[in-house]
C-alpha cells in the first residue's frame, strides 16, 4: 500500500489515497461486501471481491464461512479524466 502513496504525483492525491486506505481497512473490517463479487474461486465459499474507495480500487477474497477477508493485491488507482 505505500507503494500508491509513493508514486502518487500530489500532495492532494497522497491524501485522497491515505484516506481511501483507512476507508477500505473500516470496510473491511465491517462489512467486506461493500464492493462488487467479481466470480468464486475453485473453492465454493470462497469469492474474488473488487471494492472502490476513490482514488483506490482493491481486489479482496471473501471467506463467508470462516469470516475471513485476503487482499490479494495492491490498491491501484482509478483513471483520471483529463482535466480532473
Amino acid at each position: 500500500m505505500l507503494d500508491a502513496v509513493t508514486l502518487a504525483p500530489t500532495v492532494a492525491l497522497s491524501r485522497e489515497i491515505a484516506v481511501s486506505i483507512k476507508e477500505f481497512d473500516k470496510r473491511l473490517g465491517m462489512y467486506p461486501q461493500f464492493g462488487e463479487p467479481l466470480h468464486p474461486l475453485s473453492t465454493p465459499e470462497l469469492v474474488l471481491w473488487i471494492g472502490i474507495a476513490s482514488p483506490l480500487t482493491l481486489r479482496y477474497v471473501i471467506d463467508d464461512v470462516h469470516r475471513l477477508v485476503f487482499v490479494v493485491s495492491l490498491p491501484q488507482l482509478l483513471s483520471r479524466r483529463s482535466g480532473d
